[in-house]
């Protein structure tokens, strides 16, 4: 019976290029992490003071508010590994020394949480539910609130009879903690943002599965959702394959008018990275398909707009006051970094 009420699928993973989903805190140098020879230490804050604080007072006084970094030695980092929660290669870059935290499991581990994935594949989904470019759709002051009648047309008008609750996605098993290191971003010429990303290579798996009863309710206990929605969502990882060809495309367009316009050595790098990714694909070298997900992926593969203009696509970001950096773009992993 549970064959015919769901169906599953085991998702094998490859990280492609660098990876970085993060948790939302900001790293502090001196304070979360420390930089020595070209690796970046992540302070056990705690081990390390326990194991330090003086018993005199007057000491005591004289450490308090120095950055606990300024308080190790130079052998530390090689007679006391519990100091440190974890070390990865690579050094912080450019004039904030910060590092961006990426989500790992209780060990320390990185992993997809099910959401990411989740994430792109409704994103997929709408965008192939949604052909017509979204020129001047949607007035909504809030962009918190932009996507709510495109959602509201395809997906359900409230969670509890939101379409894709039949899909459901778990977090992937951890990659290696080897597999974690500094990666530094840059974004536009004068700010580089330091993450702590996954390399290209690590492994993993997750499974999906589909809610096949619930999408045979359609119709029924007030789910009214339209028949092309019930056959895209059946139908979600052939949907996702094909935004995938249409933004391996892009991507390979978009680099490739920059690699003419301006010989960029970077330009020329990711339309060569590109155009190995589709040639290994038709040639059946490489089974599924690209997914882009994570951060500085760029606003069309986050968004509904993948055949929007670009000159509609800038308007719709300064609208809703979407570029934090003030300049209309957001930053792409450089492939080969």
């Amino acid at each position: 019976m549970s064959e015919r009420l769901t169906k599953t699928w085991r998702l094998d993973i490859e990280v492609l290029t660098p990876l970085h989903i993060g948790t939302g805190t900001t790293l502090q140098d001196g304070y979360d992490f420390v930089a020595h020879k070209g690796k970046t230490y992540r302070l056990d804050v705690n081990t390390f003071l326990d194991a330090i604080w003086p018993k005199d007072p007057r000491q005591q006084d004289a450490m308090l508010g120095q950055p606990p970094a300024q308080l190790l030695e130079p052998d530390d980092f090689v007679n006391h590994p519990e100091f440190f929660a974890y070390a990865l290669n690579g050094v912080p870059q450019g004039a904030k020394r910060e590092v961006r935290e990426c989500i790992k499991d209780p060990k320390g581990a990185p992993y997809i949480p099910g959401s990411t994935l989740k994430g792109a594949f409704r994103t997929a989904l709408l965008a192939s539910l949604e052909a017509q470019p979204l020129v001047g759709a949607g007035r909504a002051e809030d962009p918190r609130r932009a996507a709510r009648p495109l959602e509201n047309k395809w997906l359900g008008a409230t969670p509890h009879t939101d379409i894709l609750r039949a899909l459901r996605i778990t977090d992937s098993e951890p990659a290696p903690k080897s597999s974690l290191y500094l990666q530094p971003v840059q974004m536009v010429p004068n700010l580089v943002i330091n993450v702590e990303a996954m390399g290209p290579g690590a492994r993993m798996t997750a499974e999906a599965s589909l809610d096949v009863w619930l999408l045979g309710q359609r119709g029924a206990r007030g789910l009214n959702w339209k028949e092309e929605a019930e056959t895209a969502v059946r139908k979600f990882l052939h949907k996702a394959e094909k935004a995938a060809g249409r933004r391996l495309a892009f991507e390979y367009e978009y680099h490739q008018a920059r690699a003419e316009r301006f010989h960029s050595a970077e330009d020329k790098g990711c339309r060569a990275f590109y155009a190995k990714i589709a040639k290994d694909l038709a040639e059946g070298k490489r089974p599924g398909f690209p997914l882009q997900i994570g951060f500085a992926t760029g606003w069309r593969a986050k968004t509904v707009l993948g055949v929007t203009a670009d000159n509609d696509l800038e308007r719709i970001i300064r609208q809703y006051s979407l570029d934090r950096g003030g300049r209309g773009r957001g930053g792409a992993w450089r492939p080969g970094q």
